[in-house]
């Protein structure tokens, strides 16, 4: 089974976490949208870009009263460095992790700790909130046209963690992995994990996949440990606030 590419990732995972509009096209797809999320707002690139066509879109994106931002994935570092050029800084270095469905949906969860609920309930909407997930990214998961559910973990008899996957051309993205601080280390980010690879093999994806952030060493420990394995890599790329 062929590995998905890093473009492929990062497809799904516009196509599961999208911006408010989209206007595709020319050197660069441009993302507009009023969350806070930097996956629905920065711009990617279609093909080599002129530096007069990075400063339209740049202008494009601040005219919408957002930041100038380029999604650079790790493969192209001609790009990122005709970025750096221009004063872009890079930020929120990051990997893209992906597994199988299949030996993923064998670790079978208990019971009672994992469900499938969409729309999300409005206990986890308080702990996505509680776990950095904001009312602005939550919105994000309720307009994705996707096939889609939210997972909500209990340790015991107590409401945990949640966690938003969506479909897209086979590959199941998982975002806003989250457990409250006072039931971690309890095993449930893998049990929502493996709800989530059930789910993906039910709605015929072929992949897992997520986005975790290069520094984030306990998540991708744990999402080595459940057999994911990098993908990709990419970064955001900037300009700086006005002063």
């Amino acid at each position: 089974m062929t590995m998905p590419t890093t473009r492929q990732m990062a497809e799904a995972v516009w196509a599961t976490w999208p911006g408010e509009a989209a206007i595709p096209g020319g050197a660069f797809d441009l993302r507009r949208s009023s969350d806070d999320s930097r996956r629905s707002r920065a711009a990617t690139s279609n093909r080599t870009a002129t530096d007069a066509e990075i400063a339209e879109a740049a202008d494009t994106m601040q005219s919408w009263g957002q930041p100038a931002m380029f999604w650079v994935p790790g493969d192209a570092p001609a790009f990122e460095a005709q970025l750096d050029g221009l004063g872009y800084a890079g930020h929120d270095s990051s990997y893209y992790y992906g597994a199988p469905v299949g030996p993923m949906a064998e670790r079978v969860p208990p019971r009672i700790a994992t469900f499938e609920i969409w729309e999300p309930l409005a206990i986890m909407a308080d702990i996505f909130t509680a776990t950095g997930t904001s009312l602005s990214r939550q919105e994000v998961m309720a307009r994705a046209q996707c096939p889609k559910t939210a997972i909500l973990g209990r340790v015991g008899d107590d409401p945990a963690g949640v966690t938003y996957v969506g479909a897209h051309e086979g590959i199941a993205m998982v975002h806003a992995v989250g457990v409250l601080p006072q039931h971690r280390r309890q095993g449930l980010a893998a049990h929502m994990m493996a709800q989530a690879a059930i789910w993906a093999e039910r709605n015929g994806c072929a992949w897992v996949g997520l986005a975790v952030g290069a520094e984030n060493h306990g998540a991708r420990a744990l999402y080595a440990s459940l057999g994911m394995a990098p993908v990709g890599s990419y970064q955001y790329r900037s300009l700086p606030e006005p002063s």
